[in-house]
């Protein structure tokens, strides 16, 4: 079997306890990952913190797992299961922080929005207000107010939140519009033609592509 070791050469027990062990150290992890609440950036910056935390563990025990399959065939299934016990909570953690940190991103791009839209209104009637001004001073203030009004607007429109990574990603809107080219749907296909984030989006009818965002374990 496999590399011609006999079960009796592995020390199976010392191997069971060094999982063991593996796995009361990571479970704090996974509990900070479900406790984590998503409200404030401070919030949002200890989510990317566990992300990386999380990603670091997974690479630590996949050295492990890789350190403790060298051995004979018939154990490493079983010592790859406890191991995928241990890693499963840890991605379920990271996938909730993810969810949590993009349900962030999407409100924290409507309240952007929403502010850039009341700044637009401002800085309109503040050009209005320099066209129907009755003295050159008037006019200079509702002018000067303007351009401070537009750079706050290029600044809101500018900023970014740490951690945030965007991605072109699409979705289906109706199968039934999609060109038999790009069935079964063929989501490869569709990814290779995609282009980048800031390019024109390509024309799939049935296909809707936009630019999405998600956390970054930096």
């Amino acid at each position: 079997m496999g590399n011609g070791l006999a079960v009796s050469d592995v020390d199976l027990k010392n191997v069971e306890k060094e999982i063991e062990a593996i796995k009361t150290g990571v479970g704090d992890l996974t509990i900070r990952m479900a406790a984590l609440v998503i409200k404030t950036q401070d919030d949002y910056d200890r989510g990317v913190i566990l992300l990386k935390e999380g990603s670091q563990t997974l690479k630590k025990l996949d050295a492990k797992q890789d350190e403790k399959t060298c051995v004979p065939d018939s154990w490493v299934k079983k010592v790859k299961a406890a191991f995928k016990a241990i890693k499963t909570p840890i991605e379920s953690g990271m996938d909730g922080v993810k969810e949590k940190g993009k349900k962030f991103l999407q409100d924290e791009a409507v309240r952007k929005a929403k502010e850039i839209t009341k700044l637009q209104a401002e800085k309109a009637k503040q050009e209005e207000k320099a066209v129907t001004a009755d003295t050159t001073t008037d006019q200079a203030k509702a002018v000067n107010k303007a351009a401070a009004i537009e750079v706050k607007i290029e600044q809101k429109q500018e900023a970014t939140t740490g951690g945030a990574m965007r991605h072109r990603t699409f979705r289906i809107t109706d199968a039934n519009l999609v060109p038999r080219e790009y069935l079964i749907v063929d989501e490869k296909k569709l990814n290779s033609i995609k282009g980048k984030v800031g390019e024109p989006f390509p024309s799939v009818p049935g296909v809707e592509f936009f630019d999405d965002v998600n956390m970054a374990a930096v």
